[in-house]
């Protein structure tokens, strides 16, 4: 009995000790970004060092997403799937990938059959500047990322490098600790 009786005194101490701790605000970055605009320009010499790192990614994948290539990553192809132009694109692509000239390897799932192809083909094409680009948000991209754990006190990740940040609305600073 008095063992059971310490557990819980122990447990109830914790408890009271957790919910007492100062909670920051933490707040989510919105995106900088409006992808309905990046079919018609892109800014290729565009100052990104305010950008974080979801809209880094959606940036650098932005080339890709104007030849209408279908992401697998499910965060960039929803981002895209929001504009008014990205879905007629993707069937242009499909279209555009010369299946025939490549082989399907015995027990090969479908999806990796098709990005292999589309590579195989060279489907995607991109211009030295959209090439440049790309390399220069990927280098600030990694720059970010490694800051993922240098963050303020009483936190234990950068909430600003979030990936997807538009999947939250709000972010509760329990998540942070």
């Amino acid at each position: 009995m008095k063992t059971k009786t310490l557990l819980l005194v122990t447990c109830v101490v914790g408890i009271v000790a957790a919910c007492s701790q100062k909670q920051s605000v933490v707040t989510v970055p919105v995106s900088q970004i409006d992808v309905e605009q990046l079919m018609d320009s892109i800014d290729y010499n565009m100052d990104v060092s305010a950008l974080g790192v979801g809209d880094l990614r959606v940036l650098r994948n932005a080339p890709a997403a104007r030849q209408g290539f279908p992401f697998k990553d499910a965060y960039i192809r929803g981002i895209y799937e929001s504009t008014t132009w990205y879905d007629s694109l993707m069937w242009k692509f499909d279209e555009s990938v010369n299946f025939e000239s490549v082989k399907e390897k015995e027990g090969e799932p479908w999806r990796d059959y098709y990005y292999r192809a589309a590579d195989e083909t060279g489907a995607l094409k991109y211009t030295d500047e959209e090439q440049a680009f790309m390399k220069r948000l990927k280098e600030r991209e990694d720059e970010l990322l490694k800051l993922n754990f240098d963050v303020d006190e009483g936190q234990r990740v950068n909430v600003g490098n979030l990936i997807n940040p538009k999947q939250l609305k709000d972010f509760d600073s329990l998540l942070c600790q």
